[in-house]
């Protein structure tokens, strides 16, 4: 919803306006958060392995490059809170996931 929102207007800065960086995360991201989303709808692998790869590039994106993302102090506190978010649906997922499995057996 962010990325869509970002390309909508409803971000910082008028998306046009926004670094390339911005711009092309923003796209990527909302092309695969969509395929996630239907994926995890329709209980598809596929889904599940979109939602990961989503959740780890970006926490990867916004923990080695920062600085394609950061024009001000605050954006250093908000992409933080980015991973931090991504580390808790990753884990919630798994906890989720393994419970069912250990239900299936």
């Amino acid at each position: 919803m962010v990325h869509a929102g970002n390309i909508l207007g409803f971000g910082e800065l008028p998306w046009a306006e926004a670094p390339l960086a911005w711009q092309i995360s923003d796209v990527c991201y909302l092309i695969l958060d969509a395929i996630a989303a239907v994926g995890l709808v329709l209980l598809r692998p596929w889904g599940v392995a979109a939602f990961l790869l989503a959740a780890f590039s970006e926490m990867l994106l916004f923990t080695l490059v920062p600085g394609w993302f950061v024009l001000r102090p605050e954006h250093a506190t908000l992409l933080q809170s980015f991973v931090i978010y991504h580390l808790v649906a990753v884990c919630t997922w798994y906890l989720l996931w393994r419970r069912e499995r250990k239900q299936r057996a």
